[in-house]
């Protein structure tokens, strides 16, 4: 179980993060190719897309799994907050419904499961930037 105190402080944190990406006018969400040679792949996300973005991130839930558990996800997909070309703060995804936020785990509560259009995180950072890394690595070896 997940002591009150736990979510307190996440509460904080995430509230802490959400002001500091308030000012973001540009989302860029990135993949290394695992395959051959390893290539960053990104997405830029302006306007309203990253709107979403910041809103999903910030409406987030403590994310961590009951005491004496952890979650085996892999957190491949990172989005990258800037302000012009500072740079305000960073996530790492796990796919869609997970995220880490300065070490600490979140659920995207716009996550639905069965419902695409509901997935912000997946639907806008991760599903393109692992389109541009699958099509990369088939790129790479249809050319061998």
């Amino acid at each position: 179980m997940v002591r009150p105190i736990q979510l307190k402080m996440d509460a904080h944190h995430l509230a802490k993060f959400a002001q500091l990406i308030s000012s973001c006018d540009r989302v860029v969400g990135s993949m290394y190719t695992h395959y051959g040679p390893r290539k960053q792949m990104q997405v830029s996300l302006a306007g309203q897309s990253a709107k979403r973005v910041i809103q999903a991130v910030s409406s987030a839930e403590c994310g961590r799994p009951p005491a004496g558990m952890a979650w085996a996800n892999t957190y491949l997909v990172k989005a990258a907050f800037f302000e012009g070309t500072n740079f305000l703060g960073e996530i790492e995804i796990d796919g869609g419904e997970l995220f880490r936020a300065g070490g600490r785990e979140y659920r995207d509560v716009s996550f639905q499961h069965g419902n695409a259009s509901s997935d912000v995180l997946r639907e806008l950072v991760c599903a393109p930037v692992q389109k541009l890394v699958h099509e990369a690595e088939e790129k790479e070896f249809g050319s061998k």
